[in-house]
């Protein structure tokens, strides 16, 4: 239902203006996205997504129009191929650059984060008791129970530290579209000067 009513959206209006709207939808979902936590839920996560999926299937739709609609029918399947070429390798470096980057944040994060921990800190000897005497009420030797402790608040460390990569990563792809808009226009310009018009 979602898809017919993209393709009705971008049918009634010309490519070039829903583009622009696509980019705009996925940007202001990837800035709501940057901003979640470990306690994010439903009502925080979905409307972000809703409108990420607005904005590529607007984007999408109307960037294969752009670039097939004014082919000819002789070259049209070459002309597709050759897109889908491109918008895999395109996906499959994005999405390599991606990993790379939320698993070097990640690595960064979880340094910064332990490097302000110290054991005689109030507040991670409080935890760590907690934790501890819960553990030891449900049954579990009290230094198993311990070591235990330890390995959850180092677990929730590494989690917290993920979470900040992706939303490093987050902004980092909102930021990526108003440093790719500018170069986009400017490539489009030389290769039309570029390539004789026929």
């Amino acid at each position: 239902l979602i898809t017919v009513a993209l393709c009705l959206v971008v049918g009634l209006f010309p490519p070039l203006t829903t583009a622009p709207v696509g980019v705009l939808c996925f940007m202001a979902a990837m800035w709501m996205l940057s901003a979640s936590a470990p306690e994010s839920g439903e009502d925080q996560m979905v409307p972000a997504l809703m409108l990420r999926g607005l904005g590529l299937g607007l984007l999408f739709l109307s960037l294969t129009l752009i670039a097939l609609g004014g082919l000819p029918r002789g070259i049209l399947a070459y002309g597709v191929a050759l897109f889908n070429v491109g918008r895999l390798i395109g996906g499959q470096i994005g999405t390599a650059y991606l990993q790379t980057f939320i698993d070097r944040s990640t690595a960064h994060n979880f340094t910064v984060l332990a490097a302000n921990i110290s054991t005689g800190d109030p507040l991670l000897l409080g935890r760590l008791e907690r934790m501890t005497a819960l553990m030891t009420e449900r049954g579990l030797d009290p230094s198993a129970a311990t070591r235990t402790a330890s390995v959850l608040v180092g677990r929730q460390i590494s989690a917290q530290a993920n979470i900040i990569a992706f939303d490093d990563a987050f902004l980092a792809l909102a930021l990526l579209f108003i440093v790719a808009i500018p170069f986009i226009l400017i490539f489009k310009s030389v290769v039309a000067r570029l390539v004789p018009k026929r």
